[in-house]
């Protein structure tokens, strides 16, 4: 059995671990509410109202600070653990760690255009096995592959166009 592994595209990889960038403000915020919590928490003389008050910074930095710590492996993971695996039998798709999608090249439906504008193309799934976050989802499975690395003019179309010719066929009518 023949087998291609198709990783994240760098654009996609820098776009997953741009959730790096997006969470410096959201640790500032944390670190900002600790600091006053300790401030406030260091006063000889406390009233309730203050203590409250560092509680409640306290408490919100601290779940800010663990999701964020959350978020930074998920997305190195993500952007790296990702793969598109295509075989003689089909194709899995893994979604790092969210969920995993396999199929036989009867199930695969059709290339088409993301409604959205800053997407590209999706390959459309009839039926497939769907594990995951996906599979609480009740649409039909994609793949979206201008996220992934040969998409467009690339080993990625080539090893498509080798197991699935229909659905270049129906593309360029």
């Amino acid at each position: 059995m023949q087998t291609k592994k198709f990783r994240l595209s760098p654009k996609a990889i820098a776009w997953e671990c741009s959730v790096l960038i997006l969470l410096l403000p959201f640790l500032s915020v944390a670190f900002c509410g600790g600091k006053s919590a300790l401030v406030i928490m260091g006063d000889s003389e406390i009233d309730p109202l203050r203590f409250i008050s560092a509680v409640i910074f306290g408490l919100v930095a601290v779940v800010i600070t663990i999701c964020s710590l959350f978020l930074i492996p998920l997305s190195i993971g993500r952007a790296f653990n990702s793969y598109l695996l295509l075989s003689n039998q089909g194709l899995e798709y893994r979604l790092w760690p969210l969920h995993k999608i396999r199929c036989g090249w009867d199930d695969v439906g059709q290339i088409k255009k993301s409604a959205l504008p800053f997407q590209g193309d999706l390959l459309v799934l009839k039926t497939a096995e769907v594990s995951g976050l996906q599979g609480l989802i009740k649409t039909s499975p994609v793949v979206p592959l201008y996220q992934i690395n040969g998409w467009q003019n690339g080993d990625l179309e080539s090893e498509l166009r080798k197991y699935a010719p229909n659905l270049f066929d129906m593309r360029e009518e």
